[in-house]
């Protein structure tokens, strides 16, 4: 029963207009567009978003495989969104399975199931104890990037560096397999 909208621009007149006429206590956003200005400040409470990285280590894009690729617990974050990329407050995190076999799309796949399911947890819990976060030290992690090239935007993660990541899976050369759910 959580109403929604669907707009062409995330940051365009439509959105604050919607969220003028109809005011929310959390605006939900997850591996969207950059959010900025005016409509960071309109919900009551804040805009959330879900990162599909554990913050503070593994901010930015691409993040999903950075901490894949350095042998880390695949995580989603729950974060306030500042001005900044990944950079505000943490609510909330939560852990997703890999299996030994599992693709990269198959983690994107769990990692957005993992991100629904801790949206709606952090919703409950705000409604049963308010808003909650734990403010991020920026030295405590690394933020990723793409870079422009001739005009078109390159993955943070290089594509050789990918194809590693997908071959060291496929071989199970890492330590965070969940065996548990596997049985």
């Amino acid at each position: 029963e959580v109403p929604f909208y669907t707009v062409p621009d995330q940051n365009g007149e439509q959105v604050k207009s919607i969220l003028s006429n109809f005011p929310v206590d959390i605006l939900i956003i997850t591996e969207g567009p950059i959010i900025r200005g005016q409509i960071l400040y309109l919900p009551r409470l804040c805009v959330l978003n879900i990162h599909a990285a554990r913050l503070p280590q593994y901010r930015g894009n691409w993040t999903t495989r950075f901490a894949l690729y350095h042998d880390e617990p695949p995580m989603v974050s729950a974060h306030i969104v500042t001005p900044w990329i990944d950079e505000g407050a943490i609510i909330k995190t939560r852990k997703f399975p890999v299996r030994q076999g599992d693709t990269l799309e198959m983690i994107d796949q769990n990692a957005m199931k993992a991100s629904c399911l801790l949206a709606a947890e952090v919703l409950q819990e705000v409604n049963r104890s308010g808003l909650v976060a734990k403010e991020q030290m920026l030295w405590e992690g690394t933020t990723y990037r793409g870079t422009w090239v001739n005009g078109n935007l390159l993955p943070a993660m290089p594509i050789l560096i990918q194809e590693e990541l997908a071959t060291r899976l496929a071989k199970g050369e890492y330590g965070f397999y969940d065996n548990e759910s596997a049985k």
